[in-house]
């Protein structure tokens, strides 16, 4: 999973250390994907890796039901970072640049991953 790191590493805190050793940070861009986002959710609970950060980007969601999602999952303690609609890439980026985990986990919405899955890929 280290290829998932920064391209440019002077581009956020993982470059200076500032990262946590064996955190992986699993960043999820959303725009209007609020009928699976629980369901990714759900499956990266059921990891066996214990060590996980997970990042939400609301990529300018306009759906009513993404919408009330997300800001539910936020009133859970998800971190939800929201942003004009900028496409995948620019979601992805500001997720990545917003992590603190060592490894990067870049996951879509609608996304599901076995429970050894960031176990055997670490």
């Amino acid at each position: 999973m280290k290829y998932f790191r920064s391209l440019n590493p002077d581009a956020d805190s993982r470059a200076s250390g500032k990262y946590i050793t064996g955190l992986v940070s699993v960043v999820i861009p959303c725009f209007n994907h609020g009928s699976w986002l629980q369901q990714t959710l759900d499956s990266i609970h059921a990891s066996t890796y214990p060590s996980i950060e997970i990042l939400i980007v609301n990529d300018g969601s306009t759906d009513e039901k993404t919408i009330a999602t997300l800001k539910e999952i936020e009133e859970k303690g998800f971190k939800v970072i929201h942003q004009n609609n900028g496409g995948l890439s620019q979601a992805r980026n500001t997720g990545v640049h917003h992590a603190k985990g060592e490894f990067i986990l870049p996951l879509d919405a609608d996304d599901l991953i076995h429970p050894d899955y960031i176990k055997k890929s670490r």
